[in-house]
């Protein structure tokens, strides 16, 4: 009989202080297997070299015996603190600090402005090997939204449609109005389609209903001041005060109004004067009778010198 001892032995090759692509390759040609890798910082050993190793050189193992290593992640270092930074400034601190820019997410943020950096990964104050990723998050801004139309609609479903929109009913003001039904939105601040950030208040005006409307005092051939004290205590507002020649009308008191006496307006309407300023002056009239005597008065001296 012949008895199988198994493969032949094999010395355990010397890995320490090679670089870990280099020992893999030399325990592959020596017949033996990757053990487990243990990572550890090291002020002395560079960084990817192999710094001890479980079994010594020399030792007889079998073939494809596993053996473990520890591999040297250089000295640590301690990622800046970024946070706050634009993503250029913080991308430069990071490669100043002998690490490398990670993968760059962005997300909404109410606090943090457009462009700067919300989070990182490693953060700050963490040993990490050079060379290491820090992952960052980038703010967009706090989140936007077009305002949505609610004019025309009532109270209520106004605010549900801010609501949905992530909007906020605003100051809600009332104001007549003789086409838009009590209770519905007459208008709306910010208009509709204006870019807001989510949460902002959009301020309505809603109406009351028809406005109350009120007779319009006749103040033809008033003076001014009584006429005016009338159209105020109809509540009603004083327009548009014109001058006006007029014969039989004294000047200062009202030729014609508009609109006329009687006529039912909205309250708070402006009624338009014509102010009478007296008859019109024949100015062209008194010059020639004036020039015609003088004329005469030469003609009658000169005849008697005659």
């Amino acid at each position: 009989l012949v008895i199988s001892l198994g493969p032949d032995p094999v010395p355990v090759t010397d890995i320490v202080g090679l670089q870990e692509a280099q020992a893999m390759t030399v325990l592959f040609n020596a017949g033996l297997e990757v053990g487990v890798v243990i990572e550890t910082f090291s002020n002395t050993v560079p960084l990817g070299e192999i710094i001890s190793q479980s079994l010594p050189p020399g030792q007889i193992v079998p073939l494809d015996t596993a053996l473990d290593y520890t591999v040297s992640l250089g000295p640590p270092v301690s990622p800046p603190n970024v946070v706050g930074l634009s993503q250029p400034a913080a991308e430069a601190a990071l490669v100043a600090a002998e690490l490398v820019v990670g993968d760059i997410t962005e997300q909404n943020d109410f606090n943090v402005p457009e462009g700067d950096v919300i989070s990182q990964d490693p953060t700050a104050g963490t040993n990490v090997a050079t060379g290491t990723p820090v992952d960052l998050v980038v703010s967009l801004g706090p989140p936007t939204v077009a305002a949505p139309s609610v004019v025309g609609q009532s109270l209520a479903a106004a605010g549900t449609t801010l609501d949905a929109a992530g909007l906020v009913t605003g100051t809600v003001s009332q104001q007549p109005s003789l086409t838009v039904p009590a209770g519905d939105v007459i208008s709306q601040t910010p208009i509709a389609g204006t870019i807001v950030i989510v949460g902002t208040d959009v301020d309505l005006v809603v109406s009351n209903g028809p406005p109350p409307m009120v007779v319009v005092p006749d103040v033809s051939g008033q003076a001014q001041a009584q006429a005016e004290a009338a159209i105020v205590a109809a509540n009603l507002v004083v327009g548009t005060i014109t001058d006006q020649n007029d014969a039989t009308i004294p000047a200062g008191s009202i030729v014609s109004q508009n609109p006329a006496g009687g006529v039912s307006v909205v309250e708070g309407s402006a009624v338009d004067l014509v102010r009478s300023i007296g008859p019109l002056t024949d100015t062209f009239s008194d010059e020639f009778a004036v020039n015609t005597i003088a004329d005469w008065q030469l003609r009658h001296v000169v005849d008697g010198a005659a």
